[in-house]
């Protein structure tokens, strides 16, 4: 058990302070993954959010617990805004739009080749994208294509809003193919 130290107040995740030194720790993750692929330490998220170690330590264990929950929570957010169809031009136009607005995590990852959230996002669409009698080796390769594609969009055309229909169009352009 950790002891708090006196006068300790737990103010929660519900204070503004709380969430503004969250949102200046998840740009710092983002930063510090723009800089390097792997190995971001806590001390350069606390100096690039310009927070102390113990307040870092206050919102997560470890960076990679805080870029785990910062996956999750975007992940989470996505899953919300999606309605239940199977109009794979409206789920596309979603991600992509998703996508841009979160540039900021996208911008850091894609160009190390860390598409974990794509693929866990892409993976997650399966039911609405394929639905269930597609071979799982088929739908891996499609997911990989599909990422492909985004990831193009992300490093090379900065999450342009202009050219947006025509990658949704890229992406429904491609086709699960039998291996």
């Amino acid at each position: 058990m950790v002891r708090k130290p006196p006068g300790w107040v737990d103010v929660g995740k519900t204070d503004a302070r709380y969430r503004r030194c969250d949102e200046l720790i998840r740009i710092a993750l983002c930063k510090g993954l723009r800089e390097r692929r792997l190995g971001v330490t806590t001390g350069e998220i606390c100096r690039l959010a310009q927070i102390a170690r113990p307040t870092f330590y206050a919102h997560h264990k470890t960076v990679d617990s805080a870029l785990k929950e910062y996956e999750t929570a975007l992940h989470e957010s996505l899953r919300n805004r999606l309605p239940v169809t199977r109009a794979r031009d409206v789920i596309f136009t979603i991600l992509l739009s998703y996508i841009r607005e979160n540039r900021g995590y996208f911008e850091a990852t894609v160009p190390n080749a860390n598409y974990w959230l794509l693929q866990e996002i892409l993976e997650s669409l399966r039911p609405s994208l394929a639905g269930i009698q597609i071979n799982d080796q088929v739908y891996d390769v499609y997911i990989h294509y599909q990422i492909t594609i985004i990831a193009s969009w992300v490093k090379f055309e900065g999450c342009s809003t202009i050219l947006l229909p025509s990658y949704v169009k890229k992406l429904l352009t491609t086709r699960m193919r039998s291996l």
